[in-house]
């Protein structure tokens, strides 16, 4: 897990920014004007002069009873506009107890919600982040494994809107934690909503079979110099056709394949390394990954 972060640690992170369930993505249950399970910065907006909270339970919801909203707040103290932030986790700002993200240990295909984003100024923005992690024991830090981002720039979306964002992985390794951040940067006032967050091996309002990692054959595995992908567990998306890609442990794409539509495809692995890879396969409705080892 990561480390504890302090406050100003947060706004640095905001401002450069299947499957296991997010806990209390839907935003019902709050505690004294917190959400559960989530880490904000209310409890010392007023030390910094801000008043209200920048993080608060509102209704009605697109589904449930409620949702979140982040604002940016003018801070009298610092004489600037503190970005409005949600972060998954139970780091306490001014205790210096807990951490930011969770553990989590598998491999969704879809990063999914609702949001809305209202602008004060032309140039207020939001962004939604998605990161699955893993911790380099070696480096005394923490990785990328994928990752999913919804940003939203100079543009107000004043109704509930969903979204499904593909999780794009960088690596082959398999994460053990979760981060998710909700941030409103801008003017005084400006704000996302959130609700529904959650995960997929679909996208929204595709009618297909749970994909999983399990749902692909590849044989054999370890591969020698060849190895096969048996696609048939996603028949329907191969009428459209799948990308196929090979990427390495340092998230580069070492061999594409376009518009892939048989049901068993055969790889040359001959020219790869011995080592672990991350086989993905995606189009516009879903994406899946398989670990792929050389020989």
């Amino acid at each position: 897990m990561k480390k504890i972060l302090t406050f100003f640690s947060l706004i640095i992170l905001a401002a450069s920014m299947s499957a296991q369930t997010i806990p209390n993505g839907d935003f019902e249950n709050w505690t004294a004007g917190s959400p559960d399970s989530w880490t904000t910065y209310n409890n010392v907006a007023a030390l910094m002069g801000i008043t209200p909270a920048p993080v608060t339970q509102q209704s009605p919801a697109p589904s449930g009873n409620y949702y979140l909203k982040a604002v940016s707040r003018n801070s009298p103290i610092t004489g600037g506009n503190i970005p409005g932030i949600a972060l998954l986790g139970n780091a306490d700002a001014l205790a210096g107890t807990g951490s930011i993200g969770i553990p989590f240990t598998q491999l969704p295909a879809f990063f999914s919600g609702e949001f809305k984003h209202e602008m004060v100024a032309s140039t207020d923005s939001m962004l939604i982040l998605c990161q699955l992690t893993k911790w380099d024991a070696v480096n005394n830090n923490q990785i990328v494994v994928g990752e999913a981002a919804i940003l939203n720039l100079l543009n107000s979306v004043t109704t509930w809107t969903s979204f499904s964002s593909p999780i794009t992985y960088l690596t082959a390794d398999m994460p053990d934690s979760l981060t998710i951040g909700v941030v409103s940067l801008g003017a005084d006032g400006a704000a996302v909503s959130v609700d529904n967050l959650a995960f997929s091996a679909t996208s929204i309002g595709v009618n297909n079979i749970q994909l999983t990692e399990k749902s692909i054959n590849l044989f054999p595995n370890p591969a020698g110099n060849q190895t096969f992908l048996d696609l048939s567990a996603i028949d329907e998306h191969l009428s459209q056709g799948v990308k196929i890609e090979i990427i390495d442990l340092t998230g580069r794409v070492v061999e594409t394949h376009l518009s892939v539509r048989n049901r068993m495809f055969q790889l040359n692995t001959s020219n790869l390394d011995a080592g672990k890879y991350l086989v993905r396969i995606s189009n516009s409705n879903m994406s899946i990954s398989k670990t792929l080892i050389k020989q």
